[in-house]
């Protein structure tokens, strides 16, 4: 699964970006309206994020279930296949060679 968002993006942002180049005694109504709209954008980002990672452990979870169902009934087939094996050498054991089980 290919994630929508590229968590670099998540990593490089900052919300002290705002401030480069900027006077925060001269115009601090334009910085408060910077930082509004980067934690927006953070916030759209990583929520967006967040729900691709989910789906992706949703599915995993769903394909591992599908797995151990699978080995399960792998292994409950064979055990049942090894012992009608067992059941069919003492019997030869017991008939055709006259042995007995101790």
């Amino acid at each position: 699964m290919a994630f929508k968002v590229d968590e670099s993006e998540l990593f490089d942002m900052s919300l002290l970006d705002v401030f480069r180049g900027e006077n925060i005694i001269a115009d601090p109504a334009k910085i408060i309206n910077k930082l509004n709209q980067k934690a927006s954008e953070i916030n759209g980002i990583s929520l967006s994020f967040v729900a691709d990672i989910n789906a992706a452990v949703d599915g995993f979870a769903t394909r591992l279930s599908a797995l151990e169902n699978s080995y399960k009934t792998c292994v409950l087939s064979n055990e049942s296949i090894l012992k009608q094996s067992f059941e069919s050498s003492k019997m030869q054991l017991t008939q055709i060679c006259m042995g007995s089980i101790v």
